[in-house]
Order: structure tokens, then sequence, then C-alpha cells
């Protein structure tokens, strides 16, 4: 458990730990995060979150709230671990609307990224995932 919140905040510490390599600590498999001003104490880091990230990790099948942090997160900031979770979860639920709208908007950011690499199939597999049906 950590508690530094006077100087970070929920997110700060989540950012953290999503660039901690956690394989060197086999120990820890979750770090919460005191708030002493809400009293409440935070999910920050789940071991099974963080596998999914991992080259070989498969996301769950229930859709945490912290691996949803994490993915947006990465999303953001175009870590390359987040892109795969949101393939894999996006063809078993066959949507993408389980994503935070604005972590969404994200994929064009990724799209782009792509057309720059010439990774045409990635692109289109983002403008399928982004149409909006039409009524």
């Amino acid at each position: 458990m950590v508690n530094w919140l006077p100087l970070v905040g929920h997110n700060n510490v989540i950012d953290a730990c999503g660039q901690i390599d956690f394989a060197k600590f086999g120990n820890i498999d979750k770090v919460y995060l005191d708030n002493p001003y809400s009293g409440k104490v935070q999910l920050v880091y789940d071991r099974a979150a963080y596998a999914a990230f991992q080259p070989d990790g498969e996301p769950s099948q229930h859709l945490e709230p912290l691996f949803i942090l994490w993915l947006t997160d990465y999303l953001y900031k175009l870590r390359p671990p987040a892109y795969r979770p949101v393939q894999q979860i996006a063809e078993r639920e066959r949507s993408i609307m389980w994503l935070p709208a604005h972590a969404r908007e994200q994929l064009v950011a990724w799209g782009e990224k792509f057309l720059e690499r010439g990774e045409l199939d990635e692109v289109l597999w983002i403008i399928e995932r982004c149409k909006a049906p039409i009524r």
C-alpha cells in the first residue's frame, strides 16, 4: 500500500505502475493507494491487468475498471502494448463501445501512426471499428 497523495494522484500512480516491470517483483500481486482525504483505498496495480499487456498476455473475460484505466492510458500515450488487447477485446465483443469515448477517439492517432508505417490492414481495421452505423 502506498500513500503519496499529497504529491501525486490516483491516475499518476496508475501511470507509474504501468511503467514498472513488475515481472521482476513476483511477490507483488496488487498495489493500493491510500487516499487520506477521502478515506478510500484504491487499486492501482493488479498482476492480472499487468499480464494482459505482456506479449503473451490475454485480456480477462471480465473488463475490470483498472484494466480499462491502464488501457486508456496506454492508448493515449501510444504505447505499443495497448493496441493488441483492444483488437482482442473488440473481436470478442464485436464492438469498441466498451472503450471510453476518449479512448475510442485515440484510435485515430493509432491509425495515423499505422498509416505512416504503411500498415494499411491496421488502418482499415480501425476505420471499420470506428464507423458509425448508418441510420
